[in-house]
């Protein structure tokens, strides 16, 4: 076998026994894609139907989550192949091999293996073209098409609405459990269970999100176009973050590239969703990240647990302020109850 075979098949390669157990994870994996990819297309039917600005940015949400699961699924995949193209590699080598069949025959192996990794690196490629760079880069476009669009206004009615943030609702347990599940995976045997677990915790949080703003937009309509675009902006960034993630992973060199599959872990998610407290999670990125600990010191600790609680009073104070308005003398004011003019007018 030629040195310049041999360095091509160590490149970025994955130890054989994590492929092996990676295998395992397939069938989760694979319901988890389903599962999530009818989600997807379930909530941008009903987003078209409605016209709901919150719901249209949950499903290009989902659809990173989609873009995830198939990716990793495809990766277990390709990463068996290179498990046994490596364990072919190593009965093959010269001063291992005893051949039993004839110098033929073991020519004949030879080329069946160069022929293999000729294949697997050409499936690589289209693994981080087509899995990775392109539905990212249009999940993103779409986000932000949406975004620096014009919000068309919803036709949904009481009981529609009602039931649709129900649904929201129900269907964030389900992401909960798959988050759950992927974070109690050892990434030993699946690499990426902890960029799985986060991505589905995003989606979790993000359904959360838009059950909300789709029941606060019967009351208040512009509710469903503010958490929509808020969620829009996170879609973008995570997007934005990803495809700058991959795009320094292609450029790196064959021998810097460490394992095959593109970078999936995100700052963002990281330093937002990996408690239930985002500030917390921000601290804890930073003590993993810069290596500095915060647990030594008093008022850290007190902003940690405070920060929380602060912002949401602080949110309740500036919606309360938002109900004030100051009618001058030669005016008229109108008294609103949630949306709806009510009463006489004000002098």
């Amino acid at each position: 076998m030629s040195e310049s075979s041999n360095q091509r098949s160590s490149a970025g390669t994955p130890d054989p026994s994590g492929a092996t157990q990676s295998g395992g994870q397939s069938g989760l994996l694979f319901a988890s894609a389903i599962l999530v990819t009818a989600f997807v297309a379930i909530v941008g039917g009903y987003a078209i139907q409605t016209g709901l600005f919150a719901l249209k940015a949950l499903a290009l949400q989902t659809a990173l989550a989609a873009i995830s699961a198939w990716l990793c699924l495809n990766a277990c995949r390709i990463r068996r192949r290179l498990s046994e193209a490596k364990q072919l590699d190593r009965t093959q080598k010269p001063d291992e091999r005893q051949p039993r069949w004839g110098d033929a025959v073991v020519r004949q192996d030879r080329e069946a293996y160069d022929v293999l990794l000729a294949d697997l690196d050409h499936t690589r490629k289209l693994h981080y073209l087509f899995l990775a760079v392109l539905p990212i880069l249009a999940v993103g476009s779409m986000a932000l098409y949406q975004l620096l669009g014009q919000a068309g206004s919803a036709s949904i009615s009481q009981g529609q609405g009602a039931a649709l943030g129900i649904v929201c609702l129900a269907v964030s347990c389900l992401w909960l459990v798959l988050s759950r599940s992927f974070g109690a995976t050892r990434e030993e045997n699946l690499p990426e269970s902890r960029s799985l677990a986060l991505a589905f915790r995003e989606t979790q949080w993000a359904s959360i999100l838009t059950s909300g703003a789709i029941i606060g937009s019967l009351m208040w309509p512009s509710v469903d176009i503010w958490l929509g675009r808020l969620l829009l902006v996170w879609v973008v960034a995570v997007c934005a973050e990803q495809l700058v993630g991959l795009a320094s992973f292609w450029l790196r060199g064959a021998a810097q590239r460490g394992p095959f599959i593109p970078p999936l872990r995100v700052m963002l998610r990281e330093a937002v969703l990996v408690r239930g407290n985002p500030i917390s999670s921000i601290f804890e990125m930073i003590e993993v990240r810069l290596g500095v600990s915060f647990r030594s010191s008093w008022a850290i600790r007190f902003v940690k647990r405070a920060a929380l609680p602060v912002l949401l009073l602080a949110a309740l104070l500036f919606w309360g302020l938002s109900s004030l308005s100051m009618v001058g003398p030669s005016e008229l004011g109108v008294r609103e109850s949630f949306g709806r003019i009510s009463g006489e007018p004000l002098q």
